[in-house]
């Protein structure tokens, strides 16, 4: 069964809603934002929605891919299968030809039937080894490609949790806090933009402070 947008959720044992309409919200306020906070921190969040669509766009396509290559293997496992069997008839109906022809004797003929028929259950093994080998490569990548779009919905929730770290650095929970509507995640000083702490750089380049 191919991977969907709720398993990746699943894993990471996150709330869903952090991930639908409304989830800059909802995370939010999971993390004690509330009043001009939140609404700060929603609107830098959504700067950058995330877009389920797209997730499961990636993992529809994953799934083809798996399929596509599943296939491939089973195709080839199947033509593989099918040349042995034609090669085992062939090789028996020349045995008892020939031992008919020079009135061979009857043990003598069974003996090659025997080795013949072991040659083939070798190359039989084989196959099926190869055949496993080719469907464990082909989980291998649909995995190593299903990770990365893990890692995507990762990416997104440690956003997210940055972001409410900066709000939450400005007296959490405090609706009487001013400045938020002017705060750009990042900068230096109070929430209302202005730098009064002095933490950055000077350049004696430029002879000021960057």
């Amino acid at each position: 069964m191919d991977t969907t947008l709720k398993d990746l959720i699943e894993r990471m044992g996150v709330d869903s809603g952090f991930f639908g309409e409304g989830g800059s919200k909802l995370f939010g306020e999971s993390i004690g934002l509330g009043g001009k906070g939140l609404e700060g921190f929603q609107k830098f969040a959504d700067i950058s929605k995330f877009d389920p669509a797209a997730i499961e766009e990636m993992l529809g396509s994953i799934g083809e891919y798996g399929k596509t290559q599943r296939g491939y293997v089973q195709e080839q496992f199947g033509s593989g299968t099918q040349n042995l069997r034609n090669m085992l008839t062939s090789g028996m109906q020349k045995i008892r030809e020939g031992s008919s022809v020079r009135g061979g004797q009857f043990g003598a003929m069974q003996k090659q039937i025997g080795q013949t028929s072991q040659r083939a259950g070798q190359q039989f093994g084989q196959l099926g080894q190869r055949f496993s080998q080719g469907m464990d490569a082909v989980a291998q990548r649909v995995d190593s490609r299903t990770g990365a779009v893990q890692g995507l919905l990762g990416d997104y929730i440690s956003r997210l949790t940055g972001l409410g770290s900066q709000f939450l650095s400005f007296d959490p929970g405090s609706d009487s806090q001013t400045g938020y509507e002017g705060y750009t995640p990042g900068t230096t000083g109070d929430p209302g933009g202005a730098d009064t702490t002095r933490n950055s750089f000077f350049d004696p380049s430029q002879n000021t402070y960057v």
